[in-house]
Parts: C-alpha cells; structure tokens; sequence
C-alpha cells in the first residue's frame, strides 16, 4: 500500500528508484538485485549486505572523502528488520522497529540531539484489520520515559484507511485519534480494468 510509507524499507526503495545504476557496476558481475553502488551526478550509494539482507547503506559525495549519510540496518532471529541506525555528521538518529505475527506494529524513533534522550521519542503505531490491511497509523511524541507514556502531542497525528470488499484502498484521511477534525481525505476509484482515479 503506497501510504505504508513509514515502513523502513521505504528508505531503500527510494534510493533504488531516485539513481541511476553505476556505469561500472557491470563489469563487476555483480547481482543486479542486490547492487553494491548506485551513482547520480557527483553523488554515489554503496551497499553492504549479510546473506539477501542489506546491512549497511552509505551516501557519499565525490568532492568528500567520507560518507555524509550512513545507514545501518540491524535483524532479528526471525528475520525480521529491528533498528536503522542513521548518523549524518554530528546526528544519530535510530529507527526501532517492533514487530508481532509478523506485522509491524511500531516503529520508535530517537535522537541524539534531544537534550535527554531517554526522556524524548517519537513512535508510530500501526493498527490492522482482520485482512491483516493497515487502518490507521498514529504518531506521537513522548516526554516521559517507558512505561509511563504520555504524549506531549497526539492529535492530528493520525492516519486513517479504509478498504472495498475487493480488498483496495478506498480512502484515506488524517485528523485526530477520534476521527474529529479530518484535515484531508482522498477517495480512490476503481474502474472494471482496475485503474485507480482519485477524488480529494
């Protein structure tokens, strides 16, 4: 689902699609689906892996000698992706990922330039239906350390989906927790060839 655009691997996808492949990559016989250096202009990605999994994406610039942004990912027993650790020069910033059944349920995300750390995070949460489809994603920042969590602000920070009984998209909106105060909303439509147009 295009609006599942908090998940992770989003960060990757992005990349793969925003760069052209490296010229000399070829040469190298390297497994196109997993490429070890993606180029564009003065600017170059080159990717580390463990097995199938990327473990390392770091972004450099020609005129530079180190890297301006680097990616580390990290895995648990199941597979599954557990943390993103992103430093940019002085700036740490790190991605938790929780997952259960399968499903990613939350993502928590912390900062090395927040004055207490352990005192300040942001998470998001994913909810599912039956079908296992996300309906709602809420985003909220805490002042207060686990387990006590209060929200400094939650409202308006919430994401809203809604499927047909064909199982797509019908429509998305955001506002608050209560669905009060929908600050935008888009309903999809499906023709018989399954094309989508799009109504706000």
């Amino acid at each position: 689902m295009k609006k599942l655009k908090k998940f992770s691997f989003l960060l990757i996808v992005m990349l793969f699609f925003s760069c052209s492949s490296d010229d000399d990559s070829s040469s190298n016989n390297i497994d196109e689906t997993k490429p070890s250096k993606i180029s564009q202009g003065n600017l170059y990605w080159e990717f580390e892996y463990d097995e199938d999994r990327v473990t390392s994406i770091k972004k450099f610039n020609t005129n530079l000698v180190l890297p301006t942004d680097v990616n580390e990912f990290n895995y648990n027993s199941s597979n599954e992706l557990e943390s993103i650790t992103r430093i940019q020069g002085n700036t740490t910033t790190t991605y938790d990922y929780i997952f259960e059944n399968g499903l990613l349920q939350r993502v928590v995300k912390k900062s090395n330039l927040v004055v207490i750390p352990e005192l300040h995070k942001d998470t998001t949460d994913y909810f599912y239906n039956n079908l296992n489809q996300v309906v709602k994603i809420k985003k909220s920042v805490w002042s207060t350390p686990e387990p006590a969590y209060v929200p400094v602000t939650n409202s308006k920070w919430t994401e809203f989906y809604t499927y047909d009984a064909n199982g797509n998209l019908e429509t998305y909106s955001n506002g608050d927790e209560n669905e009060q105060n929908i600050e935008l909303q888009y309903t999809y439509y499906y023709n018989n060839k399954g094309s989508i147009s799009l109504s706000v």
